[in-house]
């Protein structure tokens, strides 16, 4: 703690040290006084469905270990069987393709899981770890590549664009259900060198 306070770290910030031959070096810190993010890096949010047949399969658990696994962040989840003008106003760009009908009456036949997900580039991250929306595109080691069987049921939905996540999460969550807290790993997923 008197290390801490020589390097000017509030008591409740997070520090990360390296011991190299000529003594300890301060790399990084992230405050927990500067939001979620700890004001030092960009982070950005986006809307992650897990579909009804990873809900029923019993997939939850892993569709969000790969997530976190990445270093993204959890700031809002929850269970709920989504109604058919929520996934209407979701799938709105769809409105007239010959699926729409079909992903409609699937998307609503049984509960998905709803998230949240933050950390710098989400968007780009999560649909990379999510893969192709067709599983026979989709590479191995993607969500989709490994446990998906259709385009229809590929386990997880994910916003394509910021425009995007920010009208989805509009759609599916309040404000007050995304959190802000810190990952205990933030140092070292995103060090600020100094």
């Amino acid at each position: 703690m008197i290390y801490l306070k020589r390097l000017g770290v509030k008591p409740l910030d997070a520090c990360i040290t390296v011991v190299s031959y000529s003594g300890l070096r301060r790399i990084g810190y992230v405050s927990t006084h500067k939001g979620s993010d700890g004001g030092a890096m960009e982070t950005e949010q986006t809307l992650v469905l897990i579909k009804p047949d990873g809900v029923q399969r019993g997939l939850i658990g892993e569709v969000i270990a790969r997530y976190e696994r990445k270093g993204l962040k959890i700031v809002g989840m929850k269970l709920q069987q989504l109604p058919r003008d929520t996934v209407e106003a979701l799938y709105a760009i769809h409105h007239g393709r010959s699926f729409y009908d079909i992903l409609i009456e699937f998307m609503t036949s049984a509960p998905t899981v709803a998230l949240v997900i933050e950390g710098r580039n989400a968007i780009e991250l999560v649909r990379m770890l999510n893969g192709d929306t067709d599983p026979t595109k989709s590479q191995p080691g993607t969500i989709r590549g490994d446990l998906s069987v259709n385009v229809t049921h590929n386990i997880v939905h994910a916003s394509d664009s910021a425009e995007s996540a920010k009208r989805e999460l509009d759609i599916v969550f309040g404000p007050e259900e995304r959190y802000k807290y810190n990952r205990v790993d933030a140092v070292i997923l995103h060090p600020i060198v100094v």
